[in-house]
Order: C-alpha cells, then sequence, then structure tokens
C-alpha cells in the first residue's frame, strides 16, 4: 500500500472514531450522515432517522414491495438503495413476547426462501419494553440485500420494522440500523 493510500485509510478510521452515533453523526460510505429524530403513526412513536432519507415514492414502493401488504410506511436513501419500513399491527404484545413474535417471522421467511442466509439475533431492553431482531441476507430481482427485521411493543400495538440495504453495504450500515432500532421511542407513554 502506498502511502497516500495509508494516509486515506487513517482519515477514513479518524472519521469513524469521530462519527460513530446516530447522535454525533456516522461515517457511512466515505460521508457523515446524520440523523434526526422523526415522529411516525400520527406522533405514536419517535426513531432516529438519516436526514437525507425520504418517503419512498408509491411507484417505487410498488416495484420494491409488490405485495399490497406493503409496510405502511417506507423512508429511502436518495438512490433507494437503503430503506427502513414499518407497520404498527393492532397486536397487543407484552415485551415478553417479542421474541415469540420474531421467531414466527424468521421460520416464514426460512419457508418461503430457504437461501436466505441468517446470522444475528438477540432480545434487548428498550425503553420500558424488549426489542426482539434478528439479521439475514436475503435475494432481489438483481442484488443480494442485508436485512435487520425488529418487533417491540409501542402504543399497546406490536412495532415491526425492517433496515435493508445492498448487501455490499451492510459493514457500513449494521451498526446504524442496530442505533436507529434502539432509539425507538413509545410517545403514548409521555401522554399517559
Amino acid at each position: 500500500m502506498e502511502i497516500d493510500e495509508q494516509i486515506i485509510e487513517m482519515k477514513k478510521l479518524q472519521k469513524k472514531e469521530q462519527y460513530h452515533s446516530i447522535y454525533t453523526g456516522m461515517y457511512i460510505k466515505d460521508e457523515v450522515i446524520h440523523f434526526s429524530p422523526i415522529h411516525l403513526f400520527r406522533d405514536k412513536i419517535k426513531i432516529y432517522s438519516p436526514d437525507q432519507f425520504i418517503d419512498m415514492p408509491l411507484s417505487v414502493a410498488k416495484f420494491k414491495y409488490p405485495s399490497e401488504q406493503r409496510p405502511e410506511i417506507i423512508k429511502t436513501s436518495l438512490d433507494t438503495a437503503t430503506n427502513m419500513a414499518f407497520n404498527l399491527l393492532n397486536i397487543p404484545l407484552k415485551p415478553n413476547e417479542t421474541k415469540n413474535m420474531t421467531a414466527q417471522y424468521k421460520t416464514i421467511f426460512k419457508n418461503m426462501n430457504p437461501s436466505y442466509q441468517f446470522f444475528d439475533e438477540a432480545v434487548e431492553n428498550i425503553g420500558n419494553t424488549t426489542v426482539s431482531w434478528f439479521d439475514f441476507k436475503s435475494y432481489a430481482m438483481d442484488d443480494q440485500l442485508y436485512n435487520l427485521l425488529f418487533i417491540t411493543t409501542a402504543a399497546g400495538m406490536t412495532l415491526h420494522g425492517i433496515f435493508n440495504c445492498v448487501f455490499g453495504d451492510y459493514a457500513e450500515w449494521k451498526e446504524a440500523f442496530h442505533q436507529m432500532m434502539m432509539s425507538v421511542e413509545d410517545l403514548t407513554e409521555r401522554k399517559g
């Protein structure tokens, strides 16, 4: 490796150390991505999202999520390569039941496509509840995707979320996805 390349790599490492949180910004794919809280489902839920994410246009959503059962809220990067999607299901769920529900989703995905490759899974405390999640590699029409699916309780219901990006970018986005998931806040708890 030449000196110039070493300097470039050292600068990247310094930026990754400096920008390593959704609260300070994260250095992802050679740029600092800033995050801000957004409110979902009529101010029931708050989550941190990349500032440059937009609502996915319906025409793109119909292509990327061809089922009419597509997520209710889909946010995307401007190039539509990185996405976050959410459903608030009218299913009462206790914090200790999130793991069972993610296990059901995992079984569905395995049965739907046995070629999916599964990685990590965990149950973590988040506010006054738990979040259960797993991540996996899936296949789109023209690429492989990295996905992180999670379930938590919010507003007396079940929040189902998924983050995804091109599989080649997963090392850049995995920690950001995890931090975004852990930033979920049930705003209805404040009103009660």
